[in-house]
């Protein structure tokens, strides 16, 4: 379990002193255009100092080939794909890298470019990274691009769960082969993408565009309109919908948005959501969002992905006067309002048993039998 608790901090430097090497996770559906991709930054003045890594579903791969024609001396993890079976080649690919590299054998390298075959989940590679009490310092993921066909994207939308996932975890959505598809389709599937992440930054392949400055620049602050505008006034510290959000869904997964007028106790919250992705991990895809801390007069935004969480950031100012916490998840198989109602009486509690000393024992307790219910 990966819990959030504790002062919320970030340093560019590991604890052994290694300046982790940036990690670019390309994924997408079969066909969509991840190699192109990877071509496109590759010819960056910069970029081309960039380690490459290819996962292949398949005896042979080709998609290798066409990189190493260009100078590159890209690493091939044969065979399966890196969300199940191949996370143990994936690894020793990792350390094999950085081997090679202190040896000699390779060139220093500024980051590393990992592309996914197209029937993996990036969820686990996360994983497998920060898992690893060694490749922990020296790798540092920092995006998930996908990248999505728009041509045959309409059809595998509701019906592959593995497309979903691929766009629900991405933190940059590539749309591809967007010449090939009428506006109104166009407009149609990005609708059908934003349902799916909300969170996520989408791009058209086809236009002009400063791909580095996209996937280097920090974690969008997500800006989530108000979906309830004739709320009630929420009680200090819990929110109350006057009116039910829409919560868009394609199949099992949906995207909702929790939204606090008042500034939240963050001791409740982290012990809330640490609860929650150690017994439904799995089933939460994506969770970002800005908060509103109490004692802090600065924005704290988390983002985290399944089990794993990266470290909470403060922001040096609010994005926006809207000073509201929103907090944005993505789903498989869990109700929006069990999960809402759960975080709410979490933070009643807390609210409750700062004003009766001698009873935050009874509290907790109370607590964790009910988040039994979630």
């Amino acid at each position: 379990m990966n819990g959030i608790s504790g002062t919320p901090t970030q340093s560019s430097l590991s604890p052994t002193g290694v300046t982790p090497v940036p990690l670019y996770i390309v994924t997408g559906f079969l066909g969509s255009g991840k190699t192109t991709l990877l071509r496109r930054l590759l010819r960056v003045p910069g970029w081309e100092r960039s380690a490459i890594m290819f996962n292949e579903f398949g005896e042979e791969s080709l998609d290798h080939q066409l990189i190493q024609s260009g100078g590159h001396d890209p690493v091939v993890i044969k065979s399966g794909c890196v969300c199940c079976t191949m996370i143990e080649p994936l690894r020793q690919a990792f350390y094999d890298l950085f081997a090679r590299m202190k040896r000699g054998e390779r060139g220093p390298f500024d980051r590393i470019l990992l592309e996914t075959s197209g029937l993996s989940d990036p969820a686990p590679i996360l994983s497998t990274l920060r898992g690893d009490h060694v490749l922990r310092d020296y790798v540092l993921p920092r995006q998930i691009v996908t990248t999505v066909d728009a041509v045959n994207a309409p059809a595998q939308i509701d019906k592959d769960p593995d497309f979903q996932k691929q766009v629900a975890l991405a933190d940059l959505v590539m749309v591809t082969k967007q010449d090939l598809v009428s506006r109104q389709a166009l407009r149609r599937l990005r609708q059908n993408l934003v349902a799916l992440n909300p969170t996520a930054r989408f791009v058209d392949a086809g236009e002009p565009f400063e791909l580095p400055t996209l996937l280097d620049c920090p974690q969008p602050v997500p800006s989530i309109q108000d979906e309830t505008p004739r709320r009630r006034k929420a009680s200090p510290g819990v929110t109350a919908d006057g009116v039910k959000p829409k919560t868009p869904s394609h199949g099992s997964i949906k995207s909702f948005t929790l939204i606090y007028d008042q500034p939240i106790d963050w001791s409740a919250f982290a012990v809330w959501l640490t609860l929650l992705l150690h017994k439904h991990g799995e089933a939460i895809l994506r969770v970002k969002g800005i908060l509103n801390v109490d004692d802090f007069e600065r924005p704290l935004v988390i983002h985290g992905v399944q089990h794993i969480m990266h470290p909470p950031v403060h922001l040096e100012d609010w994005p926006s006067p809207d000073r509201r916490s929103k907090i944005v998840f993505i789903v498989r198989g869990i109700e929006p309002d069990v999960l809402r109602q759960s975080l709410d009486r979490f933070l009643a509690w807390t609210e409750t048993a700062a004003g009766s000393l001698g009873s935050t024992t009874s509290n907790e307790s109370r607590r964790s039998k009910d988040f039994e219910t979630v």
